[in-house]
């Protein structure tokens, strides 16, 4: 491919994912997992993976049918080709050379066989495709669900960023004005220069570390557009839950005991259902070694017709049963058949380690959820002290016994509290997405109602908010 084919090319695919929009688009949390489902690459990948699979199946069905053969020729030579023939007794010709054939002539069949053998092993290869169909269907249900989990995490970290970029912007540039005061104030003696180093050393520590926490979160804006499906250019605006969402009462809240957890997650978990599924066929393959081995008996039927003028009858059928056996498959059976069983330990072993993995991820969510929100709670009690210190601090300035200075160093203390407490509010969150995903709930079995798009859009039951009411409800 040339440099020129290959730029087209590219051009070509670039226009094709390219699904921008125009103007500014205002989403909630409920609108970024809708775009995600309907416009994410890997969820389309996945779709498309399943209908393979499903194809698959339904040609392997096909298979079941007997095989019909149909042919037809022409055939024609130089002479009219005369034979005679000679007596085995005496060596002599007995008949004088003769024509049975016509110089030119047509023939046609029409040939159906059907070996039972064959059948019974594509049956099991037909149920095998069925069962990798549904093994399609599960891991695009993991693709929808780690795309719910990445897309929840992402939608709060650019929340953070739209909320606090354009006040501690603000504040960053007001530090580095004083930070320059300083300098010219250490320059010229009005203030003792080992003092006014502490303080610009102070001041440049909390202005750096405010930067440090801005640039953490600068390209989640980014991460979120990429994950719905938008392109980097496209201008989004959040539209969160209520002016002041950093509350420990929109935290999403858990009551349900570990075991019930537990349950759930073994019940829903995609990769549970695949293993399952993976230790049928691996079964299936036992019983499939020992089936092919066997003899296999097959009908033929064929229909012909000749136009040679010679024969008395031109149109005929002929008909045959056989039976017939691949010896060599009968020897080797025994290491086949203990191949074929030793995929299935291997499944065996697979899907315990997976059950205790499953059990061992709802535990750590669990506590990693319960952690978080405690943590969070904390830091929003000392948020809510500091800014009354920062009341406080402002109150003496404009009484005259404080300094802007001073107001400066306690407004970027209360800043770098914010961010943490915003930094505890996204651990929360993410660990509530980290739970549904170690549960197997799907964030959009009930998307849809009874009375379709309308329901959805009223009601908005993306399972979100509200986990106990999700694990009442099993996946679709």
């Amino acid at each position: 491919m040339g440099e020129e084919e290959y730029a087209e090319r590219l051009r070509g695919d670039l226009e094709a994912v390219a699904q921008g929009n125009d103007g500014i688009l205002q989403i909630t949390l409920d609108d970024a997992l809708d775009l995600a489902v309907k416009r994410n690459l890997d969820v389309q990948v996945a779709l498309m993976e399943e209908l393979i699979r499903s194809g698959e199946y339904n040609i392997e069905k096909l298979s079941l049918l007997p095989k019909i053969e149909a042919g037809a020729s022409y055939q024609g030579r130089s002479n009219t080709g005369a034979s005679s023939s000679r007596s085995a007794l005496t060596g002599m010709q007995s008949l004088e050379p003769s024509i049975s054939t016509d110089r030119h002539r047509r023939t046609a069949q029409l040939e159906a066989s059907w070996n039972i053998l064959d059948a019974a092993v594509t049956v099991a290869h037909a149920r095998t495709a069925s069962d990798r169909v549904l093994i399609a269907h599960e891991r695009r249900r993991k693709v929808l669900q780690n795309l719910a989990q990445d897309v929840y995490v992402a939608f709060w970290r650019a929340a953070a960023e739209q909320e606090t970029s354009s006040k501690h912007a603000a504040l960053l540039t007001e530090a580095d004005k004083r930070l320059a005061d300083l300098e010219q104030a250490i320059k010229k003696g009005i203030i003792p220069y080992e003092s006014g180093l502490q303080k610009k050393e102070e001041l440049l520590r909390k202005r750096n570390t405010l930067a440090e926490k801005r640039r953490n979160v600068a390209r989640a804006m980014l991460e979120l557009k990429t994950l719905i499906g938008l392109s980097p250019d496209d201008k989004i605006v959040l539209q969160l839950p209520q002016k002041n969402w950093l509350t420990s009462d929109d935290l999403p809240k858990l009551e349900q005991d570990l075991e019930k957890l537990q349950d759930t997650a073994l019940m829903n978990r995609p990769e549970v259902k695949e293993a399952f599924l993976k230790e049928r066929i691996a079964l299936r393959e036992i019983k499939t070694t020992v089936l092919e081995v066997l003899p296999g008996a097959r009908f033929f039927l064929g229909l012909n017709k000749d136009t040679n003028s010679f024969l008395s009858d031109q149109d005929w059928a002929n008909f045959s049963v056989s039976l017939s056996a691949m010896l060599m498959d009968l020897f080797t059976l025994p290491q086949r058949y203990e191949q074929a069983k030793n995929k299935k330990a291997l499944s065996d072993k697979q899907r315990y380690a997976l059950l205790v993995a499953v059990i061992a991820q709802v535990h750590v969510a669990k506590q990693q959820l319960e952690e978080s929100r405690s943590q969070f709670s904390q830091m929003d009690e000392q948020a809510d002290n500091y800014r009354r210190i920062l009341r406080s601090e402002r109150r003496k300035r404009e009484a005259g016994l404080g300094s802007d200075l001073s107001v400066l160093n306690t407004e970027l203390d209360d800043a770098l509290l914010q961010w943490d407490r915003i930094f505890a509010y996204q651990a929360a969150q993410h660990a509530y997405a980290r739970m549904l995903n170690s549960l197997g709930v799907d964030v959009w079995q009930n998307a849809e109602k009874q009375d379709g798009e309308k329901q959805k859009k009223d009601d908005k039951q993306y399972h979100l908010t509200q986990l106990d009411a999700a694990l009442q409800t099993p996946h679709r």
